[in-house]
């Protein structure tokens, strides 16, 4: 379906979008009164719903959404700072150091009962298979100190002495124990069930969005599969789920207060760096579901070039809201201000039917993340997987949220 106009977005000055980061500890009135207008749909949004909202004046949820975004800006203290990352393979040496001093042990304890030196061994090989099952892990640090460390699933934030103070999951959902209703995150019914194995109908964002956190999960197996001088070359990948632009609801104008808490609370993993999540991942991708059609685009951050891929192309005009959203949430966290260019990917397959938009995103999806790996493995051009056809996309599905049920 082919998305309307965005005649309500209008686009920043120059002026607006380099703000000095001094300005940003405290909401301004404009952005105060920006809130108000929009607090009913704040309302709806899942992460700003409590128990403890509910039945709150207009006046207390625009306090509260205050407080939030000025909590968010604590954590960005300077632009300047240059962070290091550093990439380890976890060893095996200790392990092997243990059998030879196991082996030493064992020709020297003459006197020692058998029983005895089997328990002895099994304790200490217990011990150093621990070693042997660490992962392969990254370092970042500001200063020459650790604040974070990276690991399969697994993310751990570090103060200013080097004390580790959380650790917590990379990423919200897993590929294990997953029943039939919950899929990648996403609570999945009859209707989802129905729809991937018919043609003829709209997907729901139950299922793009699922086959984008399981890339994202691939992804990162992958990475940290990789040995370490790999790791340095390797352009992990960010997926924006759907939700985000949707709650943004570009469509009413500028808000930059709701996308910018928004945009923080997608980031949330990454406050010890500022919220700089691209010195972790380069091949960024945002979903879009917007006017009831869905497309994607991909952000080069060094280029500032947003690269559209729709099954239905519009006019350069019809994504300048998407350019205004960007450099509104991008400027708040980046020291050189982006100015982001608009090109819309012509290769791109488009979509003979008025239902397909989904599919179509999520073959956009499946060609970004594949060529990102094919580039690593330096497949030449003309060999490189392309765009992969509508019923390939719908197999793909279906094998993955549907014939993987448990038993």
């Amino acid at each position: 379906m082919i998305s309307k106009s965005f005649s309500k977005c209008e686009t920043p000055s120059l002026k607006h979008q380099t703000k000095v980061n001094s300005q940003k500890t405290n909401i301004s009135i404009q952005e105060q009164n920006n809130l108000s207008k929009h607090t009913q749909e704040n309302k709806k949004i899942k992460f700003l719903v409590t128990n403890k909202q509910q039945g709150q004046s207009e006046l207390d949820f625009q306090q509260f959404m205050i407080e939030k975004m000025n909590k968010y800006r604590k954590n960005i203290r300077n632009l300047d700072i240059q962070y290091q990352i550093n990439h380890y393979d976890y060893q095996v040496q200790k392990l092997v150091n243990q059998v030879e001093k196991l082996d030493n042990q064992i020709i020297q304890a003459q006197d020692v009962q058998f029983p005895k030196l089997l328990t002895l061994s099994y304790t200490n090989f217990s011990e150093e298979y621990k070693v042997q099952e660490q992962k392969n892990y990254d370092k970042i640090l500001e200063f020459d100190k650790l604040i974070m460390k990276l690991s399969l699933d697994t993310i751990e934030i570090y103060d200013q002495k080097g004390v580790l103070q959380e650790s917590k999951k990379s990423l919200p959902f897993s590929d294990t124990h997953q029943s039939k209703s919950i899929k990648y995150n996403h609570i999945f019914g009859q209707k989802d069930f129905k729809l991937l194995q018919s043609t003829g109908m709209f997907v729901t964002s139950n299922i793009v969005d699922s086959y984008a956190n399981y890339l994202m999960l691939e992804d990162e197996k992958v990475y940290f599969s990789l040995k370490a001088e790999d790791r340095k070359k390797y352009k992990r990948t960010f997926i924006f789920c759907s939700d985000y632009i949707t709650n943004c609801s570009i469509n009413n104008g500028n808000n930059k207060l709701k996308w910018l808490t928004l945009f923080y609370e997608q980031l949330n993993n990454f406050e010890s760096i500022q919220y700089q999540f691209w010195h972790i991942y380069q091949n960024i991708i945002f979903v879009v579901n917007h006017n009831f059609h869905w497309f994607c685009i991909q952000l080069d951050l060094k280029k500032d070039i947003m690269e559209i891929y729709d099954s239905i192309p519009k006019s350069l005009t019809a994504y300048q809201c998407f350019q205004v959203l960007f450099q509104t949430i991008f400027s708040e966290i980046m020291k050189i201000k982006p100015e982001f260019k608009i090109k819309i990917n012509k290769e791109f397959s488009q979509q003979k039917d008025s239902y397909s938009c989904g599919y179509f995103s999520c073959i956009a999806l499946n060609y970004l993340y594949y060529k990102q790996q094919q580039m690593e493995q330096q497949i030449e051009n003309k060999q490189r997987q392309k765009f992969i056809s509508k019923d390939e996309m719908k197999q793909i599905l279906r094998n993955l949220l549907i014939e993987q049920d448990d038993d």
